[in-house]
């Protein structure tokens, strides 16, 4: 590696670990904004002149993004404002049990939105390459977007048995904060079972 590449490398470390400070507050407020702006895209979109398949797969993309802010909210708020600097330790299991909900829902609820909108693309280019012969209405549209769902949920069981709360020693998993005769336990994410 070069004298370059080495600067380089550096300065994005410098530049990481120093955006990891400020993170979770400046995510928390985007967050709030970003709900409010679903809930009203979804509102606007349920108004009976705007019913259309388009505007139905669009009120779904707004859903599972409100699903995947409120919980990235709760997750900031908690971990990044309530518990800085230092927030994943000495954690209680039901907050680490919720780290794992959060991850699980966010990836979940992110791949639907995200097939969601394929099926979108899909949907409007059938139409407008074949306007005669396609006939699309919200039933349709309502079983493909649930049919999307289903199947995201389904392919994401591995990654939902995939990690479990363990509880340590506290002197165990960090030695650097804890003396070796401490008696308090630290919960904390299970290491994959299958890798």
């Amino acid at each position: 590696m070069n004298s370059n590449d080495s600067r380089a490398r550096d300065l994005l470390i410098r530049f990481s670990e120093g955006y990891a400070q400020i993170h979770g507050r400046i995510v928390f407020p985007i967050t709030i904004l970003g709900i409010l702006t679903s809930i009203v895209t979804i509102i606007i979109l349920n108004r009976k002149n705007f019913q259309t398949p388009t505007n139905l797969i669009l009120q779904h993309v707004a859903f599972f993004d409100t699903i995947v802010l409120f919980s990235y909210n709760i997750y900031s708020l908690y971990f990044y404002i309530l518990h800085d600097p230092n927030p994943f330790v000495g954690q209680s299991q039901f907050w680490v049990r919720f780290a794992i909900f959060h991850s699980n829902i966010g990836v979940t609820a992110h791949s639907i939105a995200l097939w969601h909108t394929c099926l979108l693309a899909i949907i409007r280019y059938t139409i407008i390459s074949k306007p005669s012969q396609v006939s699309v209405n919200s039933t349709h549209i309502i079983i493909l977007a649930w049919l999307v769902c289903l199947i995201v949920c389904l392919l994401m069981i591995p990654s939902y048995i995939l990690y479990s709360v363990i509880s340590y020693p506290a002197h165990m998993l960090l030695p650097q904060t804890y003396e070796n005769n401490s008696t308090e336990i630290v919960y904390w994410i299970s290491p994959p079972m299958f890798c």
